[in-house]
């Protein structure tokens, strides 16, 4: 019986690292969506933000591109001091 105790503990051990922990950390070292190759359109970029909600800006290119099609677009006010 503890040997199946710890078989269970190691497999949602693994589990939690392989879904939770290694995401995060590819995340932030090599970003995680690519910049788009043509610009997006508004109705684009309004995608991309629901699609990429949760990705952070500072690492995913793709919805830091779309984020400001929509300032440019006047659909979203960026908070001051907010780096292009």
């Amino acid at each position: 019986m503890p040997g199946m105790l710890i078989v269970v503990v190691a497999v949602v051990f693994m589990l939690e690292l392989i879904f939770a922990w290694l995401p995060a950390i590819l995340g932030r070292l090599g970003g995680c969506h690519a910049l788009p190759d043509m610009p997006y359109s508004t109705e684009e970029a309004h995608s991309v933000m629901q699609w990429l909600i949760d990705c952070d800006m500072a690492t995913c290119a793709a919805k830091h591109a779309a984020f400001w099609t929509l300032v440019d677009a006047k659909r979203v006010t960026p908070v001051a001091g907010a780096v292009r």
